[in-house]
């Protein structure tokens, strides 16, 4: 059974359980206002008229109807008279002469009673014929919903209900159901955005072994030379073709949960990190400026460490000769913030948050193409998934300052990254 048919049903039965309240409500005050009376025959002819029904009535005794036959055999003026006179039980010539009305009372309410029952019936039909149809353009939507899902798929996204009509429920969840299509369209998008672009940057390393491989071996008399350098340049484009893995097994990782949960010093991983790239940022003669305050969260340790690896990677790989970087870990309200701030290239401000995208890379920042553009990405879906954010901010004299922040007990949001246009003397070096 639909719901149509049923709310149809529900319908029918409410108007009549309604129905017959209101026609025994009705029959009660019409009963009270509607007394029994008594009116004495007035004429002959009254008389006469009731003899004739008074006789053909059951529980009148047999002598009393002769006696009525021949009252109603008289002429109408000789026959109120007669019935005076006449030998008659004193029921029956109470109402024969004075009783009548009570009868019409009694025929009136009977009437009234089976007429109103044959009304309510008829309309309780009627209701249910109005409720299939009142149900039905109440569901309309409902179905609108129904057809267009039924109609979607991954690859067609593309159609909403657009219902439009009274801010109400049904309007509220149409609106709901496009908004999700929305997200979902943006997600399968993205999806295969992130698919594509992984696929390019794989087949980029894999052409260029090929490549190599081909002209080498095409050539039977190769030197060592030209051996080597075939050599060193598929190493290279496996080394690259290793961390592109490498940086997707960690994204699905983080993007699948934490696996491990413990108590963490950030600080203390911010300065094995540092430790780990020393020599980078010494080729780059940077100057390093830290202030660590310990901070301990709740995490996985190896995420968290990957998470300040890419941080510093980006701040001397995107970074300028003879630059500086800015490490800095800051508890606040409960909440940790670690920027790392560097100089560079000017960012324009409606850009920064791009480089959170995967494989987005901006050569405003880069100077080039080079990288894979997953970086960023990692570091705010690690920050995600230890229920932080991942913020970004471009320095007024060039440069970018990236702010993680994470919660430990007293999760409190807080905002703002240190201005870094000028090192700071309070900075440890």
């Amino acid at each position: 059974m639909t719901v149509r048919v049923k709310l149809a049903l529900l319908y029918g039965v409410l108007f009549l359980v309604a129905g017959a309240a209101l026609l025994g409500i009705s029959y009660q005050l019409v009963a009270h206002n509607l007394p029994e009376q008594t009116v004495a025959a007035a004429s002959g002819s009254d008389v006469l008229l009731r003899a004739g029904k008074l006789a053909k009535t059951a529980d009148v005794p047999a002598s009393d109807r002769e006696v009525l036959a021949s009252i109603e055999a008289l002429p109408p003026d000789k026959a109120l008279e007669a019935a005076k006179a006449a030998p008659l039980s004193a029921a029956t010539a109470r109402a024969l002469l004075a009783a009548l009305p009570t009868e019409v009372r009694s025929d009136a309410l009977h009437q009234l009673l089976v007429q109103s029952a044959i009304a309510l019936g008829v309309m309780a039909v009627v209701s249910v014929v109005l409720g299939w149809l009142v149900a039905g353009r109440v569901l309309r939507p409902v179905t609108r919903i129904t057809e267009t899902a039924r109609r979607l798929s991954a690859s067609n996204l593309d159609e909403r209900i657009d219902l439009h009509g009274p801010d109400d429920e049904l309007t509220r969840l149409a609106d709901t159901f496009d908004a999700m299509l929305d997200r979902l369209a943006a997600a399968f998008e993205g999806q295969r955005r992130f698919v594509a672009n992984a696929s390019h940057e794989l087949r980029t390393p894999l052409t260029i072994m090929a490549t190599e491989l081909d002209v080498t071996l095409a050539r039977p008399d190769a030197s060592v030379d030209e051996l080597r350098h075939m050599g060193a340049t598929v190493r290279t484009a496996v080394d690259r073709s290793d961390r592109l893995i490498t940086s997707l097994l960690a994204l699905a990782q983080v993007e699948e949960g934490l696996d491990v949960t413990q108590t963490t010093n950030v600080a203390v991983l911010a300065r094995e990190a540092l430790a780990r790239h020393e020599t980078q940022l010494a080729e780059r003669g940077l100057d390093v400026q830290t202030q660590l305050e310990p901070f301990v969260v709740n995490g996985d340790p190896g995420l968290l460490d990957r998470l300040l690896d890419n941080l510093l990677d980006n701040a001397a790989r995107y970074n300028v000769d003879n630059g500086w970087v800015r490490v800095t870990t800051r508890p606040e309200a409960g909440v940790v913030e670690v920027a790392v701030a560097s100089s560079g290239r000017p960012i324009a401000a409606e850009e920064v948050d791009e480089l959170f995208a995967p494989f987005r890379r901006l050569e405003a920042r880069t100077g080039s193409q080079r990288g894979m553009g997953l970086g960023l990405s990692i570091v705010r879906a690690i920050a995600r998934a230890h229920g932080g954010t991942a913020t970004a901010a471009p320095i007024a004299a060039g440069g970018l300052c990236v702010t993680v922040r994470l919660p430990g007990a007293d999760v409190d949001q807080t905002h703002g990254c240190p201005d870094q246009t000028n090192p700071s003397p309070a900075l440890e070096t």
